[in-house]
């Protein structure tokens, strides 16, 4: 992560020589060179092909989808007042002002992530950037607070490990296999203790494990 530095410098850094503006095919080395340099780009990918310097294009390993949330949300809009008016002219229609804050109550969210170990290959991924990834998605919240969403939080996080490369089961089936469901559906939830997480049997081959800020538990020993 942090500020690029410039395209030519990036050029001798990776010991190419080429004419940044008459060359058009994507220059391998400078593409190389960023994924080593870069965390976000070797893990995530990007477009390097704008700009003076035609760089291609990276296909990240690891890709997340939109988060939903497993029942529906009660979007609530707060008043709130504030006492500093910011202008001469606004202190004139009173010292203080009105302003809206929306809420929700409580939501539970799912979202679903993929990891392809033949494009880490390409980008050069290593085993301590997959530490990382885990700790920065069980530790997402903690540093990222603000008054209307101070409570959110990771509370179950799980990574599915296939002793094949290629995969032992589609993602669709593995995903499948972990579900959260109500306790009671007389009332509306409230917090995660109002949900059951269930654990169905994984597939040969293919190892479920919770991450959890103090280490892993093999879920699949609790099944």
């Amino acid at each position: 992560m942090g500020i690029l530095p410039p395209p030519l410098t990036l050029i001798k850094e990776a010991g190419a020589k080429v004419d940044v503006e008459e060359s058009k095919t994507p220059n391998e080395a400078v593409r190389d060179q960023m994924c080593r340099d870069y965390y976000d780009i070797r893990m995530f990918g990007a477009v390097l092909s704008t700009g003076e310097l035609n760089a291609g294009q990276v296909r990240g390993p690891a890709q997340m989808s939109f988060a939903r949330s497993l029942d529906p949300i009660l979007p609530l809009d707060l008043a709130i007042t504030r006492q500093a008016r910011t202008t001469q002219a606004r202190m004139a229609t009173g010292e203080t002002e009105m302003g809206r804050k929306p809420v929700v109550p409580y939501g539970l969210y799912r979202c679903h992530g993929y990891f392809n170990p033949f494009l880490a290959e390409q980008t050069g991924v290593t085993e301590e950037d997959l530490s990382l990834f885990w700790e920065a998605l069980a530790h997402l919240f903690e540093f990222d607070r603000s008054a209307t969403r101070g409570e959110m939080a990771v509370q179950q996080l799980c990574a599915f490990t296939h002793e094949n490369k290629k995969g032992n089961a589609a993602a669709h089936h593995l995903f499948s296999c972990v579900n959260a469901h109500r306790v009671d559906d007389s009332r509306p939830p409230r917090a995660f203790s109002d949900y059951k997480i269930e654990v169905g049997e994984v597939p040969s081959g293919v190892t479920l494990t919770s991450v959890v800020e103090r280490g892993s538990v093999d879920l699949q020993s609790l099944v």
